[in-house]
Formats: C-alpha cells, structure tokens, sequence
C-alpha cells in the first residue's frame, strides 16, 4: 500500500493531463467525422443558393421601356427645353440640332451648357469651343411687338449705341432681320429676326474677331426656322 501512494499522488496531480492525452485522439477523430459529414450539406447548400439566385433574376420582370415620346418628355422636364433625342452627326465633325422653332448644326466638339428656359424664351440654346474661345446663344423668344423688330430689348439695346455696334441687314429663310457687329472689348457678332410673331436671334462672342466670325457664319448658315 505504502508503495502505491507515490502513484496514486502522481495521478490525481496529473489527473488533467492524462484525462487528455487519453481522449484527445478520441475526441479529434470525432471532430474530423463531423467535419466530413458536414462537407456534403455546405456544398448542396451552395448548390441550392446558386440554383435559386439564378432564377430569380431570370423571372424577374423586365424594367418597363420608355417610348420616344416619354423619354423627350423627361428629358424636356429635366433640362427645361424641347430635348432631341437625336442628333446626326455630319462628315465635317457638325452635330445637327432640332426643335420645334429651329434647326441648325454645330460643332460636335463644342461644348453644351444647360440653361434654364423662362418666359418669354421658348428656346434657349447655348454652345461654345474652347480654342479659339467662341461662345454662341441662339434664343427664340415671344415678343409683345411681334411687327417692331426694333422694339425688342436686345435689338434697342444695340440701336441705341451706336458708337459700339455697327448695324446691317441679314436674310434667313427668306425673313429680313437686322445684324450687329461690335469690334471693341469683348468682340460680338449677333442677328435677329421676326418669324410667325417670334423672335430668333443668335448672338457670337469671343475674343478675336476673325474667330468668332467664322463660328458665327457656319453656325448661321446652316440655321432654318421651323
């Protein structure tokens, strides 16, 4: 008895550790049988997951697709001006634009810049090049003296400075309509005309005059009234 109380001290001391080094290949050869039979299950999971994921997308309804009109009308609201949904791009690098009042091209490269349209406008259209640095406005607009071109704010405005603006006569579509040029400061060449009670003008600014002449005259000739 006496010669069996050493081991019996050793293993209640050491009770722990020789409780695991008896059950730990047990207890891992447990764990990997689980972990084996749970592979089976992750995969038909994923499988399942995908299979459902697929036809959900296919069966789910195709996004309703806007007719031209509905488009141009969203369009027309955002911009807050008759949108052209279309434009035509020509073999000289021009775009072709046109709405209700008027039809012009313009240089492709040019850039657009949005701009509200308020009473009395009724088109608002504004492009300009960066080099050289042209910019153009072509306005349609309701005027209360739809027989006086003269009698327009911006046509009064010139006529009444005459040291600055130099006036002549233009034809567009067979409409006679009056043409200003300005030399001094910030160069301008502008036009403007009586069409069905409307007025149309467009108006060129730049820096240099030989450059926004020539931006003027291409955009003015290919101008058409609707």
């Amino acid at each position: 008895m006496r010669f069996c109380m050493p081991f019996i001290a050793y293993i209640i001391t050491h009770k722990g550790a020789i409780f695991d080094s008896c059950f730990t290949p047990f207890r891992d050869n447990v764990i990997i049988k689980s972990m084996k039979k749970l592979i089976p299950v992750i995969l038909i999971v994923i499988v399942i997951f995908g299979i459902w994921n697929y036809l959900d997308k296919i069966n789910q309804p195709a996004s309703p697709t806007l007719t031209d009109k509905e488009r141009k009308q969203a369009l027309s609201k955002i911009l807050k001006r008759e949108a052209v949904l279309a434009t035509n791009k020509n073999a000289n690098g021009s775009i072709n634009y046109s709405s209700r009042y008027i039809s012009f091209s313009y240089p492709a490269a040019a850039d657009v810049h949005k701009v509200d349209i308020l009473p009395p406008l009724l088109e608002n259209f504004q492009f300009g090049i960066r080099s050289p640095q042209v910019k153009i406005s072509i306005l349609v607009a309701e005027t209360q003296s739809p027989n006086n071109l003269s009698e327009y704010p911006a046509v009064t405005l010139r006529q009444s400075q005459k040291d600055i603006y130099k006036q002549t006569t233009k034809v567009i579509d067979g409409n006679s309509g009056l043409e200003f040029i300005k030399k001094t400061d910030m160069v301008e060449k502008s036009s403007f005309f009586l069409h069905k009670g409307l007025v149309y003008s467009i108006v060129a600014t730049g820096f240099d005059m030989r450059d926004t002449d020539d931006l003027y005259t291409k955009t003015f000739s290919s101008m058409k009234f609707n």
